[in-house]
């Protein structure tokens, strides 16, 4: 048993959701922020109008996202009794799929790929937005076409990022007006 309390720390409470009151999912928008954007209350939407003004973040509107189970990154163990392998952190994708397709968008998307961000985004209906203070990186493809008219073309984007195993989401109230 020796090294599993090393650096033990009182549990927090785990709190049980009222009245079946769950979190739903979708995403319906994005925020693409320079990481020196400086937005210092992400509730505030007179902080977020300065930094899009500045050109330092970027909305991108009527959009449908996914946030999957993150994927474990395992280490060797340093301590020669237990597991061979420990948790050592997560990666963690943000899948996004943008119906918006034009030129303009074209250029967006081959300007912002392969670059880090930091990013939030909009839970469709819990009045919240997520925040991200890691670096993240755009992977951006060009806009697809279907085979059939019936079908409509989309970009296909993906956020990743990493982050040791006890990171979690800064969680804000919705700002005003800036995600609609």
């Amino acid at each position: 048993m020796s090294g599993l309390n090393y650096c033990f720390t009182d549990l927090p409470d785990h709190v049980r959701t009222q009245c079946a009151a769950y979190l739903r999912g979708g995403i319906d928008a994005v925020a693409i922020i320079e990481s020196d954007a400086n937005i210092t209350n992400y509730a505030s939407a007179s902080a977020w109008q300065t930094a899009i003004d500045a050109e330092k973040a970027k909305i991108i509107h009527d959009i449908k996202g996914e946030f999957p189970d993150a994927s474990d990154v395992t280490g060797e163990n340093p301590i020669g009794c237990g597991n061979d392998t420990i948790l050592d952190g997560f990666d963690f994708v943000l899948n996004l799929m943008d119906f918006n397709v034009s030129a303009e968008n074209d250029t967006f998307y081959s300007t912002i790929n392969g670059r880090q961000f930091y990013i939030a985004f909009r839970e469709c209906s819990e009045g919240e937005i997520l925040v991200v203070e890691l670096p993240v990186t755009v992977k951006a493809s060009p806009a697809n076409v279907p085979m059939s008219n019936k079908e409509k073309q989309r970009y296909n984007v993906v956020l990743a990022w990493s982050a040791d195993a006890n990171w979690k989401f800064d969680r804000y109230t919705e700002p005003a007006g800036i995600f609609d």
